[in-house]
């Protein structure tokens, strides 16, 4: 940890250092803006197709539970669980325990860009 002494001292003295800070707060700053966005202003629905969508390119399937996919998006696991229920009747994935696999990608596309 530096001492808010220094690091206002370094903050007003070297330029580089400045830049990254703000530079660090900026990225933050943007992201956090970003979480918001999608909490606020998105389905619950398309936010879960998107987060699928993004992990089935790592994994398919994806070893996962409905409590870790709850935790990420900032829901319930209850939630999660009909939604991905919903999207087991429809076709979209099948899920077994700790486990998800995507087999519709264009039917989760459609989902994700409500």
């Amino acid at each position: 940890m530096i001492p808010a002494d220094i690091f206002r001292k370094w903050v007003g003295t070297y330029d580089l250092w400045r830049e990254f800070v703000f530079d660090l707060l900026s990225q933050r700053l943007s992201s956090v803006m970003e979480i918001i966005d999608e909490v606020v202003f998105q389905r619950m629905d398309s936010r879960l197709a998107s987060l699928l969508l993004t992990r089935s390119q790592i994994q398919n399937p994806m070893r996962i539970t409905h409590q870790e996919i709850a935790a990420e998006l900032g829901s319930s696991r209850e939630v999660i669980s009909r939604l991905l229920e919903d999207f087991s009747e429809r076709g979209f994935v099948s899920v077994s325990r700790g486990e998800v696999e995507l087999l519709d990608t264009d039917g989760l596309r459609s989902r994700a860009a409500m």
